[in-house]
C-alpha cells in the first residue's frame, strides 16, 4: 500500500498482523527524529513510537489488534512538528483476520 510518501509494505493490512509502516515525505525530511502516534478505531488505544531513520526515510513496525477495523496515525519530529495529512491524520482500514478451516481445526493465517 502507497500514498504520497507513505507506504506500508504489506499489501493489505489485517487485524493481529503486524506491519511495517515507512515514512519519507517532505514535511519532516529535515528532522533528527520522526515518531509515528497511532491508533485505531478513530484513535482508540493510542500509542506512539520512534521511527528508525534508513535511506528511504523512516520506518516502524507496529502490531496491528485483532479487533481494529481502522489504522489512524501521524507523525512528529523531536520539536513537535506535526504531518497530520493538514488536520485531516491518515487512515487505512484494517481488514477482518483470514480464517481457513482445515479438517478438524481452526488455522489464522494473518
Amino acid at each position: 500500500m502507497e500514498y504520497n510518501g507513505l507506504s506500508i509494505k504489506e499489501k493489505d493490512v489485517y487485524g493481529s498482523q503486524e506491519i511495517t509502516l515507512n515514512y519519507n515525505r517532505d514535511e519532516l525530511k529535515d528532522s533528527k527524529k520522526v515518531f509515528v502516534h497511532y491508533g485505531t478505531n478513530d484513535w482508540q488505544n493510542v500509542s506512539e513510537v520512534e521511527m528508525q531513520k534508513t535511506p528511504n526515510g523512516y520506518e516502524a513496525k507496529i502490531s496491528i489488534p485483532g479487533d481494529a477495523s481502522k489504522f489512524n496515525f501521524a507523525f512528529r519530529d523531536e520539536n513537535l512538528y506535526w504531518d497530520n495529512n493538514e488536520g485531516n491524520n491518515f487512515e487505512f482500514d484494517v481488514q477482518s483476520e483470514i480464517q481457513y478451516f482445515a479438517k478438524d481445526f481452526l488455522l489464522k493465517y494473518t
